[in-house]
């Protein structure tokens, strides 16, 4: 913009004041060079300045604008808007009419208004406009500043959107979020918004909690603790993050993870999650881990049961085979005759000991049968009354139409023997044990409540008490090897880990229900079997048979054993060859030149096995029957493909009468084809 031209009024000069003309002019030009300084001034400030400042006449024509009002419409000078009407550049033609009649009658408007710039496009302005005067006073024009709006729009624009993307986010986080502001300086904290997952979550409206405090809607938070955390994230602005239990009614109902944030200016915000399902994944990985350290426990207690059986027994059978042979040489009558019957005795009480471990770890020789468990707990029912003695009394409470099962009798022996010494033990004075059996379907709900049990057809049999019961440390720890209540004198604590192992051999299930002063329940269930119930015999020895000369071939790797096995058979009737090893045993065979019979043949040796062993005699006299014996474990015998069915087999440790009897049982079904 060019400074104002200057503009000098010429008058006449007074002939009486013609002395005071030069003064005067020289003021009068020194007014207006300050006149006009000022207006450049102020037509500078004008232009400077940010705001878009025009000025029109009353007919809305350009008569003035700054250089931003001329940036502001695209244009490069002034010259190419003034003289240009005001509808051409603003809003629609109506609107701007009705803008400058509303400015011209009343003096002033404001308001936005949208612009047209020089390249077409448009843009927002907010505008403050007056009327002005000319120098008479009279209504001259309009005077408007233009600020624009552009940047602030788009800042509000992006505002919104943020604000509504982070408002879906929060709506659709599946955490729950609720703001909260504290109120009693902190004792409790107003609900000032929550998120959709709150609602689901929490089963309830939005519009009903706003506003409320948060122990009035949620009174349980006092209980789980999340009231002191808010309070101690308010006071202190460190963020938390805890887990913690939830109740309804009093009733636990789960679990939620919380992190607590406080926020400007004096808002907190908990941002939750339902933990339920992710904690019972980890009491169940944590229960698993236990089950599995239990199995390890158990099953190196079944190694170590392995391990030694084999060694034990031999032991055990050097000594039940010399103390047997030494019975019959001594007169019942002398006193020796009672010392050799209680080192028997103590013997087979050791083998007990070795069976119950073996029957633990699942490593015991079965022989399996169809049975009827009525029948077969009757058979035992006078051996237990005469086990748990006459102050205590056994009810019998079998159940009707039972399906069979398919296990070892002697197993469900050892089971009910154990199990009603326990009781006995746990009643003191008089008491009652009941025996009972059922035949129970599982289904899916009942195994999903109770794990380890499968979907099936079982038959149960219960063995209940009404003694001193137990606490739940010790139901914990009754199937732990070597676990006992009892006195050191009173017990090995093999009896449940027996029952355990048993049931579990036979893909069973055991539960045991037990209350302090009320007395104990054991709930075993046993797989359905299909097939037909068999027969039940008699398999006491009555005499020792004797043999009519036949010669066996003994191998045994065992010095003490091969000796004493020798003078048994020996002793029976029979003609022994003997060797300490397979190889031994070959030569013998091979270089015998009369018959041999029977091949009494150890399962595990070195060189080689008693199966393999066995082929290559056989192979020289094909004729021979084979009896194996092992006082290793059946894992170690059947599961490494040694014994197979059909194959007689004897554990050891046997007496003298098993032997025997096993021994001629072969024989006779040998000579009789």
């Amino acid at each position: 913009m060019n400074r104002p031209r200057k503009r000098v009024r010429e008058k006449e000069a007074s002939p009486r004041k013609n002395e005071e003309a030069p003064i005067a002019a020289e003021v009068r030009a020194s007014d207006e060079a300050d006149l006009e300084e000022t207006l450049w001034q102020l037509q500078s400030a004008i232009n400077s300045s940010l705001n878009g400042i025009a000025m029109c006449d009353k007919k809305g024509t350009f008569i003035y604008v700054n250089q931003a009002f001329v940036t502001l419409w695209g244009f490069d000078e002034a010259s190419q808007i003034l003289g240009r009407s005001a509808i051409s550049f603003l809003g629609s033609p109506g609107e701007i009419t009705q803008v400058i009649s509303q400015v011209l009658e009343h003096g002033n408007w404001s308001g936005e208004m949208s612009g047209r710039r020089r390249d077409g496009t448009h843009f927002d302005a907010q505008v403050y406009a007056n009327s002005f005067m000319d120098r008479s006073g009279r209504l001259a024009g309009i005077r408007a500043s233009f600020v624009d709006l552009t940047a602030r729009k788009q800042m509000e624009t992006a505002l919104k959107e943020s604000e509504k993307r982070y408002r879906e986010l929060f709506q659709n986080m599946n955490s729950g979020v609720v703001v909260y502001e504290a109120f009693n300086n902190g004792d409790d904290f107003l609900i000032r918004d929550v998120n959709n997952a709150v609602e689901f979550i929490e089963n309830v409206e939005r519009q009903k909690i706003i506003g409320k405090p948060l122990t009035e809607v949620f009174p349980g938070v006092k209980q789980f603790g999340l009231l002191d955390v808010l309070q101690r994230v308010w006071r202190t602005g460190v963020p938390e993050q805890f887990a913690a239990a939830f109740y309804h009614d009093e009733r636990h109902q789960g679990w939620r993870e919380n992190r607590i944030y406080k926020i400007p200016p004096d808002q907190i915000v908990a941002v939750y999650d339902d933990i339920t399902e992710r904690k019972k994944t980890e009491e169940e990985r944590e229960r698993l881990q236990a089950q599995l350290l239990q199995a390890q426990k158990m099953e190196s207690i079944g190694r170590l049961a392995g391990g030694v059986a084999h060694d034990f027994n031999n032991m055990l059978m050097v000594i039940i085979g010399y103390a047997e042979m030494a019975l019959e040489q001594v007169d019942p009558a002398d006193s020796f005759h009672a010392l050799l019957e209680e080192i028997r005795t103590a013997a087979l009480r050791s083998a007990d000991i070795t069976r119950q471990l073996l029957a633990f770890a699942r490593k015991q020789t079965r022989s399996l049968m169809p049975l009827d468990l009525n029948e077969t707990i009757e058979g035992i029912l006078k051996m237990l009354r005469r086990l748990i003695g006459e102050d205590i009394e056994i009810a019998w409470l079998p159940g009707r139409n039972l399906w069979p099962v398919y296990m070892d009798p002697a197993q469900i022996n050892q089971i009910l023997a154990n199990l009603c010494v326990n009781a006995r033990d746990a009643i003191s004075g008089g008491g009652k044990i009941v025996i009972e059996t059922s035949r129970e379907t599982l289904d899916e709900t009942y195994c999903a409540a109770n794990r380890g049990f499968r979907p099936g057809e079982y038959v149960t049999f219960v063995v209940s008490d009404n003694g001193c019961g137990m606490d739940r440390k010790t139901l914990d720890s009754i199937f732990e090897p070597f676990f006992t209540t009892k006195g050191v004198d009173k017990g090995t604590g093999l009896g449940m880990a027996t029952v355990y192992g048993i049931v579990k051999q036979n893909n069973g299930f055991i539960n045991v229900y037990s209350e302090p002063g009320v007395g104990t329940s054991v709930r075993i269930y046993l797989p359905r079997h299909e097939g037909e119930v068999a027969a039940m015999t008699e398999n006491a020895v009555q005499d020792i048979p004797a043999g009519a000369g036949e010669t066996i071939l003994l191998v045994e790797d065992e010095v003490a054993i091969l000796k004493m096995g020798r003078r048994i058979l020996e002793r029976l009737g029979y003609q022994v060859l003997t060797a300490g090893t397979p190889g031994k045993a070959l030569d013998l065979a091979r270089n015998y030149e009369g018959r041999i019979h029977l091949l009494l043949t150890d399962m595990i040796m070195p060189e080689m096995n008693g199966k393999d062993l066995a082929e290559r005699v056989l192979a020289v006299h094909p004729d021979a029957s084979v009896l194996y014996m092992s006082g290793y474990t059946a894992e170690n015998v059947v599961h490494q493909g040694i014994l197979e069915d059909g194959m007689d087999f004897i554990p050891k440790p046997f007496s003298l009468e098993i032997l025997a009897a096993k021994v001629r049982e072969i024989l006779n079904r040998q000579q009789h084809g």
